[in-house]
């Protein structure tokens, strides 16, 4: 913040400039004429004549000689308006049919931010081309206070007469302009600098001389903020309060103590600031700083370190923390943030924001394996076998991959595996195993069985006869019912199937006893598979013929 307190010689603004009215304009003119061999006339009507069936019409182009399309362009004098054209794509345009070839106007059109007024001759076709100067004029100068201190923030414009503003600018804050025009009025129509907005009495045209501003009177206090706040509040203590008007700028009248202490407060992007020891008959101004533009700095946290080599095995949660070294506290920060899920560099965020909406953000990296590995056995490896079985152990994790694969055979001491377990005994082996990952986490246990089987099953018969009587009472045997009863002894894998013929037919799966009887059946013959796959040998045969049964034997 930079302040300046002046007495009878201070920077007046918007208000003095108004009340006063002895504002110094020292305009030093560096225009140039842009037209030759031609005059501006006042006369409204020419005395020029044009063939009824000429054509009127002309060319718009910039400084490099391309043209302007799209323009509009308004031909009138002073209140009177006679119509309007828009140029093409060329930058052709005809002139309204509503201009009678005995009419002298003006034609007004805005290129690049710059209002043109250019005379035109209703008998003269060549007086609509224009084409934009490469070098522009400039009105500057300087606007002070009668003790040369120089007014910041004043609003110049450059105009012909009191009509057409041409363009328009602002005084620095030393109090000085530099405005771009294009001049064609010459002297009938001269270019003037007029305070527009703020005064519009104190019009001059561009030369050398002299508006002046007294300074303030002995009991009121001025002065000017920039950059300018639109209503930003000013207090002059024990005195009262006012706002700044468009131009930055603020008075207090009959102010009658003298010490007094000045506080302006903008908004909330600047700081405020206070101005002590002001005195009747100051003008106090004031350059404001902004109070913040630093957004806070955030600081992400997890709420211990990582379990194993930069990953965590459970649940962590993500703080955040926020500073903010200038002048605006932080208002708001993110939650913790509880991570549960498996993935690797998880970015974990969180942000704050000041009271001025300045944001700042921060994150962490997260690597998460919660998940234990996966173990298997390889694909295809059997469970039941008639000879010895090979066993693969298959471990996989997502993340941290398999550190360790351990097994153990019917509950023996656990060891580790390095490849493939092979089972050789017959009889049931049960087999334990389970892997851990990377981080520690530790499969539950699995179990698969192999049973081995290398013995065959064997089937056994019982005949029950089947009596009846003769004609004369007296009882026989028609025939049996054949019941099967198959056995895999030892510990086997258990009988799968049994299956029986009569008289060398198709074979036929033993489901239940069934009956044979002695006139037809001659030979029967069966036998069992186990679950390892092992048929029974050599088959069972009942050779009624003979009366000759081998096998098993009966039950």
């Amino acid at each position: 913040m930079k302040s300046i307190i002046m007495g009878k010689s201070c920077v007046c603004l918007l208000l003095l400039l108004s009340i006063f009215g002895f504002l110094t304009v020292q305009p030093t003119q560096a225009s140039t004429n842009n037209i030759t061999g031609s005059s501006v006339t006042s006369n409204v009507y020419s005395s020029l004549n044009m063939e009824a069936d000429e054509e009127r019409h002309g060319v718009i182009t910039d400084e490099a000689g391309s043209p302007v399309p799209a323009l509009s362009i308004t031909f009138g004098l002073n209140s009177q308006y006679y119509g309007m054209a828009v140029t093409d794509s060329n930058g052709y345009f005809i002139v309204p049919s509503s201009i009678n070839e005995f009419v002298d106007t003006f034609m007004i059109f805005t290129i690049k931010g710059i209002t043109i007024v250019v005379p035109t001759y209703g008998g003269n076709p060549n007086s609509y081309n224009f084409q934009l100067p490469s070098k522009l004029d400039q009105a500057e100068g300087i606007v002070t206070l009668s003790g040369g201190v120089p007014v910041p923030g004043i609003h110049v414009e450059v105009h012909y007469g009191t009509r057409y503003t041409l363009n328009t600018g602002v005084t620095d804050q030393n109090g000085k302009y530099s405005i771009p025009f294009v001049n064609y009025a010459m002297e009938n129509f001269p270019v003037y600098v007029t305070l527009g907005d703020i005064d519009p009495f104190y019009t001059q045209p561009v030369k050398d001389g002299f508006f002046s501003v007294s300074s303030p009177s002995g009991n009121m206090v001025c002065g000017y903020v920039w950059p300018m706040q639109a209503d930003a509040t000013v207090e002059l203590v024990g005195v009262g309060t006012t706002k700044l008007n468009y131009f930055g700028q603020f008075a207090f009248y009959n102010v009658n103590q003298g010490n007094n202490t000045l506080k302006i407060i903008p908004d909330a992007q600047f700081k405020p600031v206070q101005v002590d020891h002001v005195n009747p008959g100051s003008c106090v101004n004031v350059e404001l700083s902004l109070k913040d533009n630093n957004p806070p700095v955030v600081q992400a946290l997890a709420d211990r370190a990582p379990d194993v080599n930069g990953w965590y095995n459970h649940d962590v949660t993500v703080s955040f923390t926020a500073t903010d070294d200038d002048e605006s506290p932080v208002q708001f920060i993110s939650s913790p943030i509880v991570v549960s899920t498996d993935g690797a560099n998880q970015y974990i965020s969180g942000y704050a924001t000041d009271t001025f909406g300045l944001s700042g953000e921060a994150g962490i990296t997260i690597n998460m394996d919660k998940s234990p590995p996966f173990t298997a056995v390889s694909s295809g490896t059997p469970t039941i076998s008639n000879k010895d079985i090979t066993v693969n152990l298959i471990a996989s994790d997502l993340y941290t991959g398999v550190t360790e694969t351990v097994y153990r055979i019917n509950e023996g001491p656990w060891q580790k595996y390095t490849g493939t377990i092979t089972f050789r005994n017959s009889g049931t082996n049960k087999l334990d195993y389970r892997s851990t990952d990377g981080v520690g986490n530790i499969e539950i246990m699995k179990s698969t069985t192999f049973i081995i089987d290398k013995v065959t099953p064997i089937t056994m018969y019982r005949l029950d006869p089947l009596t009846e009587k003769d004609p004369k009472g007296n009882p026989y045997i028609k025939g049996f019912m054949l019941t099967l009863q198959a056995a895999d002894n030892g510990g086997g894998s258990g009988v799968k199937a049994t299956q029986y013929r009569i008289n060398g037919g198709p074979w036929i799966p033993y489901t239940g006893p069934f009956t044979i009887y002695a006139g037809t059946t001659h030979l029967v013959e069966y036998f069992s598979t186990d679950q390892a796959g092992n048929a029974e040998s050599p088959m069972n045969k009942m050779d009624f013929d003979k009366g000759i049964f081998t096998g098993a034997g009966k039950f």
